[in-house]
């Protein structure tokens, strides 16, 4: 009787599916399809699409070029710079000192520490002074804004620490 409790529900699964299953290869292509797609969405110059495409052809392999190439396509600036990459439109942050940064993929990542209690207020007015719409929400301590259809940006604040990391994202089209 119990086998027959535990055939019976994969009968049902095979008939209630048609009997029809997608292949792991036709998953797979459907799974790059998308990847590439978001690639290209991403952008981030020829180069980084480029090397999004081959991460997405391997991204199952323990091995992917994005392990290998890490340091090339996902770089750590040296403390205390501004990355180098930052689009020119994000008003450069110098409320406090650097601890770290990393950009790839159309992302831009920026830790600081020593920050004054009206950071996120300050740097507010210099987002908005360069065309950005901008918005705190007191209770997170966090600033988000958003630059024509641009890039998006959150700077969050731990008050007891004071330190900040800023968060920049180049939008999807």
């Amino acid at each position: 009787m119990k086998k027959i409790l535990l055939i019976l529900p994969a009968v049902l699964l095979l008939t209630a599916c048609g009997g029809e299953s997608v292949s792991d290869n036709d998953s797979f292509k459907m799974e790059t399809k998308e990847c590439y797609s978001q690639c290209e969405e991403w952008g981030g110059g020829a180069e980084n699409v480029s090397m999004c495409k081959k991460n997405c052809d391997a991204s199952n392999d323990e091995n992917s070029v994005w392990n290998d190439d890490e340091d090339k396509y996902n770089t750590e600036e040296t403390v205390g710079s501004w990355p180098n990459d930052m689009p020119t439109e994000i008003p450069k942050f110098t409320l406090g000192k650097m601890t770290g940064n990393e950009s790839g993929m159309g992302s831009w990542f920026a830790d600081f520490e020593n920050t004054p209690d009206s950071t996120l207020e300050d740097y507010k007015v210099a987002l908005e002074d360069a065309g950005w719409s901008a918005s705190i929400m007191s209770i997170t301590n966090t600033l988000s804004g958003t630059l024509e259809g641009k890039y998006t940006i959150q700077v969050m604040r731990d008050p007891d620490y004071k330190n900040v990391q800023i968060m920049v994202r180049k939008v999807q089209k």
